[in-house]
């Protein structure tokens, strides 16, 4: 049964970043890019911002490296197009049920799933700002929850570490 969108399915997102990036200054011995920023998300269920740290060095023609929080990697560069990384990344979603059920006696409103996996990924540039991309890895913390109206945990989903697999085309800047 499909129902009309409601409020509850629309989430507030955003973010407050500084940017130091050196990549195309000359001078610097090392170019590097430093972000540091606030996020908020209101589906990690945390009603506080969170941290976004990101350090970026590109350290030849074919190798860079990214360290920070929610991902840090090492990327082979075949080319300018074609790139193949490992990673380390928090992941997840917040969503809303529409059609409401009971689940151990009580209403069930939101799943909400956080994972960390570590993987090996592909990376296809199109253009500079277009990539098609396949990351495939393993959970090593998996957190999969019905919740209530409160965003209280009602009950604990499959929690075994499991193979993840993420796809698509991304537009980036």
């Amino acid at each position: 049964m499909t129902t009309k969108i409601t409020s509850d399915d629309f989430f507030l997102n955003g973010g407050v970043y500084v940017i130091n990036d050196r990549l195309k200054d000359e001078t610097a011995e090392k170019p590097y890019r430093l972000v540091l920023g606030l996020t908020y998300n209101a589906t990690t269920g945390v009603p506080f911002p969170l941290p976004f740290v990101n350090y970026f060095r590109r350290v030849n023609e074919n190798w860079s490296f990214s360290a920070g929080i929610p991902k840090s990697n090492l990327k082979y560069f075949f080319n300018e197009k074609s790139i193949v990384q490992t990673f380390v990344t928090l992941d997840g979603y917040f969503a809303n049920i529409q059609n409401r059920m009971v689940v151990n006696g009580k209403e069930v409103d939101n799943i909400s799933l956080s994972v960390a996996v570590g993987g090996l990924g592909y990376e296809y540039c199109f253009t500079k700002h277009l990539v098609a991309y396949t990351y495939a890895g393993y959970t090593f913390r998996l957190n999969n929850v019905l919740r209530d109206e409160n965003r209280d945990e009602v009950f604990k989903l499959d929690d075994i570490n499991a193979f993840y697999l993420r796809t698509g085309i991304k537009f980036k800047i």
